[in-house]
């Protein structure tokens, strides 16, 4: 499931999503902002930061950023 899945299925529950933004900031020390644009595709981190991401949402980097060719 990728990042974007995972914040889509937390957008359909009720106050969850700015939870769920709220939780990445905090694991990857990074801005709402970023956390945003990270779900949306405009960008995507780096990759010690895709491996966090990959770990505390038990799932591989690969999975969450899949490659886009």
């Amino acid at each position: 499931m990728t990042l974007r899945q995972i914040y889509e299925r937390e957008r359909q529950k009720p106050t969850a999503v700015q939870s769920f933004v709220d939780e990445l900031c905090q694991v990857t020390a990074k801005t709402p902002v970023s956390v945003y644009r990270w779900v949306t595709g405009r960008v995507e981190p780096d990759e010690l930061t895709k491996r966090v991401l990959a770990e505390h949402l038990k799932t591989t980097p690969e999975e969450l950023f899949p490659s886009k060719k």
